[in-house]
């Protein structure tokens, strides 16, 4: 440019800088002392308690419908005690009692196996199942209660006679899998007998009509539908065969024109969708009891 020559070796003239403003207190940078890890964990935890990270499995392995099960996997928890964390044992002794964990609760005792039948095989996975779940309602953020491996819940001497006969292994190569999977036979019915299912139903399950309200009578239609099924070993027709399953529970209503007035609103095509599913049908039975 005219009127402004550079010579070699010499710096260009640096722009001149902009005047820094004074920050007043409150305006950009944070005043006071800086959070510690103690003040930070107190305010987190007011607004909410501090949900679990970890997946729950509430049924364990036998809860229906039958699923890979991945097991008991060793998961980060955390730390509420305070130690080792580099906070000062005075400010440690600030928090408040209501943020400690005082006691451990009772946890419940697994079932134990001492059977051979299908009929056992199919009670103890009950048992372990409520049992499961029953554990599963104690966990928090801070607390897992440790789950007894099936295979530790079967009585000595069946163990050994179940490894010789049934499993048909060394007792020291049956894995956690190889017992679950033996239960597991309990719960497989050798024959289809959709026939037979349909006579139980006919002759046992009926909608009791001295019941004075509409909730009652549907739910204990339902329930006793179900416990049909777990007889025969034929529960999976819930998800698996729901037209069956609607058409039995149809079949049972009462009085004669509640059920005809029933038949006559599910052949109308709004309500197909309804025969597809079982739970559906219910709540949508329970609504027309009223």
């Amino acid at each position: 440019m005219a009127g402004f020559t550079i010579h070699d070796g010499e710096d260009p003239p640096a722009e001149p800088l902009a005047p820094q403003l004074p920050v007043e207190a409150g305006e950009g940078l944070p005043t006071g002392p800086l959070p510690t890890a103690t003040t930070s964990a107190t305010q987190d935890a007011n607004p909410r308690r501090p949900r679990p990270r970890f997946s729950s499995h509430a049924g364990g392995p036998f809860a229906l419908p039958r699923r890979d099960y991945p097991g008991d996997v060793d998961i980060d928890m955390v730390d509420v005690s305070g130690d080792g964390d580099g906070v000062p044992a005075e400010e440690k002794e600030e928090t408040p009692p209501s943020k400690r964990v005082q006691t451990m609760p009772t946890l419940p005792a697994p079932p134990v196996f001492r059977g051979s039948t299908l009929t056992d095989k199919q009670t103890f996975m009950k048992k372990y199942e409520a049992y499961c779940r029953q554990l599963s309602a104690l966990e928090t953020a801070f607390f897992r209660p440790f789950r007894m491996p099936v295979g530790a819940c079967v009585d000595d001497e069946r163990r050994r006679l179940i490894a010789l006969f049934d499993i048909c292994k060394p007792l020291d190569d049956i894995t956690e899998e190889d017992w679950i999977n033996y239960f597991w036979e309990g719960r497989i019915s050798g024959e289809l007998d959709f026939d037979k299912v349909k006579a139980l139903m006919s002759t046992k399950l009926a909608m009791d009509v001295q019941l004075a309200d509409a909730d009652s009578r549907v739910s204990k239609l339902a329930h006793e539908m179900y416990q049909l099924l777990e007889k025969e070993n034929m529960e999976w027709m819930v998800e698996k065969e729901p037209k069956k399953i609607v058409g039995y529970l149809t079949d049972a209503l009462a009085p004669d024109q509640f059920r005809r007035t029933v038949k006559n609103e599910l052949a109308q095509e709004s309500n197909k969708p309804l025969t597809k599913d079982v739970v559906a049908f219910i709540k949508w039975l329970r609504t027309s009891c009223k």
